[in-house]
């Protein structure tokens, strides 16, 4: 049987994969703040739902809507969950793939607060530039 948490990060998880950011917001809190590092336009803090959502558009525009991620494992305990994912970008003639972790905050079946950590940070500037 699986952590309730891990089944929110899943569900949050697998409907941004498919692109349904309506159903993603709903695992959101309102709250929400998304912590992306890096080296590449698009690294800061976004703070709230419609800024949360704001950057997974410009991440899609950035890559002309080629941006996935496709989770490998996700773990969870009462307060925190890890998915481990692979992202990959079509951009240029160029695929891009590199490794994941994001790390989430979960309260109340919400995601109040997330950390994104790509493997290759020079990649994924290049992808995301």
């Amino acid at each position: 049987m699986s952590h309730p948490n891990e089944e929110v990060i899943r569900a949050y998880v697998g409907a941004f994969a498919r692109g349904d950011l309506d159903t993603a917001k709903t695992y959101l809190a309102d709250d929400i703040v998304y912590h992306v590092g890096g080296r590449h336009p698009l690294a800061g803090d976004y703070r709230g739902k419609a800024d949360v959502i704001g950057f997974f558009k410009m991440r899609s525009e950035r890559t002309g809507g080629t941006f996935r991620i496709e989770s490998h494992d996700l773990l969870a305990n009462d307060t925190h969950g890890v998915a481990l994912s692979k992202a990959t970008v079509d951009r240029g003639g160029q695929q891009f793939r590199w490794n994941v972790i994001t790390v989430y905050h979960v309260v109340g079946g919400k995601v109040t607060e997330c950390w994104i950590h790509d493997s290759d940070q020079d990649l994924a500037g290049k992808a995301l530039a």
